[in-house]
């Protein structure tokens, strides 16, 4: 597909997308700089893609690094020195180019798929965490004011407790459960041959969801452990637990990321659920 003709698609589209928001990217008068860093991210992801569709490089790869680069923009700004603080700051600005790019990429590879769609939604997830989570260490690091920690993790949980969020969560979980067709999905899905997850990824989920799990007998042990240590005025046990816990939660990420991006998950789901 010929440049101009990616650039063209990539106009339509975006016209198109944001037509849909009741936006428009051709009003000069009302919002000069958004219609400007449009054309940036068309004009730019569009000469990229036209190099990018001669390559085995898929969209969905793109999307990862739209995650990946998300984070890294957070830890800049986290970082306390001044030149990864302006490149967290640069990487924030052109964040979305990667966001254009993966779409437009899809569309000229034919590749659009539900993953891809599902990992776009979750890279703006991802940047929605990692840049107020930099920002507040940016304070704390220039102005020691630890009110800004408090502040930090406040939006941290605030934003993990949205209801709204759980509601969407819970509410199609209630319709997958609600299917007449569940337990033949759930079995067609987790043990038939073609989603291949063998009885040691099994035995591995099985252990790391156990593994310190969230009951009240583990709460509490760890409290008493806090006490004795706050007591005693030294760490000696809670340093380890929390290192055990921050390891068990990349097991289960890692292990659902496996699931999802490699085992197309999202797709056998979606296809059984229509």
């Amino acid at each position: 597909m010929k440049y101009l003709s990616i650039r063209n698609l990539h106009y339509r589209t975006q016209r198109k997308k944001h037509k849909e928001i009741n936006a428009d990217i051709d009003d000069w008068f009302g919002s000069p700089y958004h219609c400007l860093k449009v054309r940036f991210f068309i004009e730019l992801s569009a000469f990229i893609v036209s190099v990018l569709q001669y390559t085995s490089i898929k969209p969905n790869f793109i999307t990862l690094i739209l995650v990946i680069t998300g984070v890294i923009g957070g830890v800049f700004l986290s970082s306390g020195d001044q030149n990864l603080i302006i490149a967290g700051v640069i990487i924030f600005f052109s964040y979305g180019l990667f966001d254009w790019i993966d779409g437009l990429l899809a569309r000229v590879k034919n590749n659009v798929s539900t993953l891809g769609g599902m990992l776009d939604d979750w890279a703006g997830y991802v940047s929605s965490y990692s840049f107020p989570i930099g920002i507040g260490f940016y304070l704390f690091n220039s102005t020691g004011e630890i009110h800004f920690i408090y502040i930090l993790v406040l939006i941290i949980i605030i934003k993990a407790l949205d209801i709204k969020n759980y509601t969407y969560h819970y509410l199609m979980y209630k319709l997958y459960k609600s299917n007449n067709k569940y337990k033949k999905i759930k079995n067609k899905i987790y043990n038939s041959k073609k989603v291949d997850v063998s009885e040691k990824m099994v035995f591995l989920k099985k252990f790391f969801q156990n593994f310190l799990y969230d009951r009240a007998i583990i709460t509490d042990t760890i409290g008493v452990v806090i006490l004795i240590e706050v007591f005693n005025n030294q760490i000696f046990l809670t340093d380890i637990i929390y290192y055990l816990i921050f390891f068990k939660i990349i097991a289960l990420f890692s292990g659902g990321f496996y699931i999802v991006y490699f085992k197309d998950f999202a797709e056998k789901v979606n296809s059984k659920l229509k």
